[in-house]
């Protein structure tokens, strides 16, 4: 996608990131509120309205409260999610949460494309004549989150990896369209044969799938396997990348690996107490949400489905199964940014600010 071809008039992107429990958010937050910027979620779960205490929208009762009451009640004013509004009002505008039902499809060409139409529509930083090469069309997006003639510096935070990526460096994706009969076709094989053989098949067919594609992520796995049986084409094709639209800033925040495990394991004890077992229950009473949907959201909602439906031990293993896994989804992220030689990891606040500080100056 071309937008921005005039290299003087390239905004300057933030990019804020980190494995779970990493303390990304907070950092993200205590800098928009100083530098006067605004969060754009790169998080490929929190785009999901109702995944709140497993994606971490919320962390405390009284935040889980308001949102839930927001949803029921739709006090918000109709421009923004429920989830984006309790974030604006602590002062923060945050773009990409609760955009759509956990039944509905979403990738990262959707989120590439809903991220350049946040930006367009809402804070006209990118201007272009080439739109239409990229099938795009102006979304019914609001404008006056941002008070006038207040300058917003923007803000990516987040721990998915392949989103950020595709706004960075401004990736050429697929835009074909979901196959859902293929696509349920898949799932049943996916039930039946197992992920490795899917992705075997995948790598057969489109071998340069390897580089980006993990073997652990289902979703990722089945889309690029519809994708090349659908079009004939590759999958990995569309991933090229095109000019950089921003001036770009990425800062990693670093922990010694047993203290972020510390964090995760806090984490992941919170948000049993906060009643993640029991949102797990509610999705899976939810009419249009199979199980083997909410299997693909990976880690908190495979492991406690399945220990819902009884196919693991006790609570205590539970809590012990979704720390292990989680140290090991911290690994394969830090893997995928540490490959990431423009990162600037940092160990605290102070180092981060300075940064941004005099990027943005």
């Amino acid at each position: 996608m071309s937008i921005n071809t005039d290299m003087a008039q390239k905004p300057k992107l933030v990019v804020i990131l980190g494995p779970t429990a990493s303390g990304k958010t907070s950092l993200a937050q205590a800098l928009c509120q100083k530098f006067s910027g605004f969060i754009i979620s790169a998080d490929s779960r929190q785009v999901y309205r109702y995944l709140d205490i497993g994606t971490a929208k919320v962390e405390t009762p009284a935040d889980l409260q308001f949102l839930r009451r927001q949803r029921q009640e739709n006090l918000a004013d109709g421009r923004i999610s429920a989830a984006e509004y309790l974030i604006e009002m602590r002062g923060i505008n945050n773009y990409m949460i609760d955009l759509v039902e956990p039944s509905q499809d979403y990738n990262v060409a959707l989120y590439q494309k809903d991220v350049y139409s946040i930006l367009i529509s809402n804070f006209q930083f990118l201007i272009s004549n080439q739109i239409s090469n990229f099938k795009f069309q102006m979304p019914t997006l609001p404008t006056g989150r941002r008070q006038a003639g207040q300058k917003s510096n923007i803000f990516l935070v987040g721990g998915t990896g392949l989103y950020i990526d595709a706004i960075v460096d401004n990736w050429m994706l697929p835009a074909g369209e979901p196959d859902l009969k293929l696509r349920e076709v898949l799932e049943r094989e996916l039930e039946r044969d197992g992920l490795e053989t899917l992705y075997n098949r995948l790598i057969k067919l489109d071998p340069d799938c390897a580089s980006f594609i993990q073997t652990k992520n289902p979703r990722r796995v089945v889309r690029a396997l519809e994708y090349v049986l659908a079009t004939g084409g590759k999958f990995s094709a569309g991933r090229g990348r095109s000019e950089r639209q921003f001036n770009v800033l990425k800062i990693g925040f670093d922990w010694p690996r047993q203290e972020l495990y510390q964090r995760i394991d806090a984490s992941v004890e919170a948000r049993i107490k906060l009643g993640m077992i029991e949102e797990v229950e509610e999705l899976l009473k939810m009419d249009g949400l199979s199980f083997e949907r909410l299997q693909q959201f990976g880690l908190e909602y495979r492991v406690i489905s399945n220990y819902l439906i009884g196919k693991s031990g006790s609570l205590a293993e539970l809590i012990q199964r979704l720390k292990w896994d989680s140290h090991a989804y911290a690994r394969r992220q830090l893997t995928w940014f540490r490959r990431d030689k423009e990162i600037q990891w940092v160990k605290n606040a102070a180092e981060a600010e300075k940064l941004v500080a005099e990027f943005i100056k």
